[in-house]
């Protein structure tokens, strides 16, 4: 019980935790685009960097720590989990785009998905 309480915790108050201190790094040298296409970890494919995302190509996040990839909602980490749902995808059969920018949009916030 006592697990129980802090893990609720943790769930209902995190909002107000102070956000791990990692590193969002300019790769380009133009004006900051925060639109999201589909972010992907860093390095290659068969040596991912999961300590490093690729927010998109003027973007990365990094110093995420390798316990990070520990907490598991089913099969995939937390993290894996983002970076596959904030992604724009078309649904083949209706047509219908799925843009996590649109949120960033309504809200007026640049920087909402980022942070």
């Amino acid at each position: 019980s006592e697990a129980g309480r802090h893990l609720s915790e943790l769930h209902l108050g995190y909002e107000s935790v102070e956000p791990y201190p990692l590193t969002i790094t300019r790769l380009t040298a133009a004006d900051p685009d925060y639109r999201v296409s589909k972010m992907r970890f860093g390095g290659k494919a068969g040596a991912w960097d999961k300590t490093t995302i690729r927010y998109n190509d003027s973007t990365a996040i990094t110093g995420i720590p390798p316990e990070a990839q520990e907490y598991l909602l089913g099969s995939r980490s937390a993290i894996e989990w983002i970076i596959e749902r904030y992604q724009v995808k078309v649904d083949g059969p209706s047509g219908i785009r799925n843009d996590p920018n649109d949120w960033v949009s309504e809200r007026d916030n640049p920087t909402y998905i980022l942070t």
